[in-house]
C-alpha cells in the first residue's frame, strides 16, 4: 500500500507491506516459510525549487532475519538533480538511527535486548513518466553502520486502469544486516555401533606326517655294513 501527497511546501510519502508464505515440507504438511512486515513514513520540507530536507521514520519485522524488528529514523538534504516532463531523479543524504531488538520474540515494540547504533543514510529514485496512464520508478535507499549495512531497492511499473485505481508491478530486493550469531553446535555424538572383536592370530608349524589308519609305523634298525679284507 502506497500514499503520497505533494504540496506547495511540504511532500508526504506512506508505504505499508506484508509478505506471507506457506509452502509444503517434505512431509506433506503445510508450514510457513516467510513472515514479514515493512511499514515507512517520509516527509520532506521544500526549500527551493530543487533543494528540500527530509525526515524518514522505517520499521521492518521479519521472523525469519534474526531480528524481532529493525526500526531507524533519519534526516538530511536532498536535491532534485533532473526534472523534465518525462523524467525526475532525486538523491538524498544524510545521518540517522537505528535500533535492532533482539528479544522478546512475540513484541512488536517492547524490546529486552537490543542493539542501538548511528547510521548514515543515502537514497535515490528515479521517476520515469511513459505516457499518460503509464510510469517507470527504480527507488534505491542504503542504511550504513558500523557493523551492518541494509539495502533496499524496489523498482515498479504503474498503469492507470481508472481515475481511482492504478495496476503496479513492483519486484522488491532487499539485503538485510546479519542477525545475531546463534549457541554454537552441539559437540559430535559417539557412533552407535560397534566394530567388531578382532580375532587372535594362531601361529602354527609345518604340518607332521602321520600314518594313516591301520598302519603301524616302525622304525628301522639302522643297517651295519662290515668289511673283511684279505691281504
Amino acid at each position: 500500500v502506497n500514499a503520497a501527497h505533494d504540496g506547495v511546501n511540504w511532500r508526504q510519502t506512506a508505504k505499508a507491506e506484508a509478505v506471507n508464505t506457506m509452502s509444503d515440507n517434505d512431509d506433506g504438511e503445510e508450514e510457513r516459510t516467510a513472515e514479514r512486515y515493512y511499514a515507512s513514513y517520509k516527509l520532506d520540507r521544500k526549500l527551493t525549487d530543487n533543494n528540500y530536507l527530509f525526515n524518514v521514520l522505517t520499521y521492518d519485522k521479519d521472523n525469519f532475519s534474526g531480528f524481532q524488528y529493525q526500526a531507524s529514523y533519519a534526516l538530511g538534504l536532498g536535491r532534485r538533480f533532473l526534472e523534465t516532463p518525462a523524467h525526475t531523479l532525486d538523491l538524498e543524504a544524510g545521518p540517522g538511527y537505528r535500533v535492532e531488538c533482539l528479544e522478546p520474540e512475540d513484541s512488536y515494540t517492547g524490546c529486552d535486548n537490543k542493539d542501538e547504533s548511528v547510521i548514515a543514510r543515502f537514497a535515490g529514485n528515479y521517476k520515469w513518466t511513459i505516457s499518460e496512464n503509464a510510469s517507470f520508478r527504480q527507488a534505491v535507499s542504503t542504511e550504513v553502520g558500523e557493523d551492518n549495512t541494509s539495502v533496499r531497492s524496489e523498482t515498479s511499473l504503474t498503469s492507470k486502469i481508472n481515475n481511482h485505481f492504478d495496476l503496479r508491478l513492483s519486484p522488491l530486493v532487499t539485503r538485510d544486516p546479519e542477525g545475531p550469531a546463534g549457541p554454537p553446535p552441539p559437540p559430535p555424538r559417539p557412533p552407535t555401533w560397534a566394530p567388531p572383536p578382532a580375532t587372535p592370530m594362531r601361529m602354527t608349524g609345518p604340518p607332521t606326517s602321520r600314518p594313516a589308519p591301520g598302519i603301524t609305523a616302525r622304525q628301522t634298525p639302522p643297517t651295519a655294513f662290515t668289511s673283511d679284507c684279505t691281504r
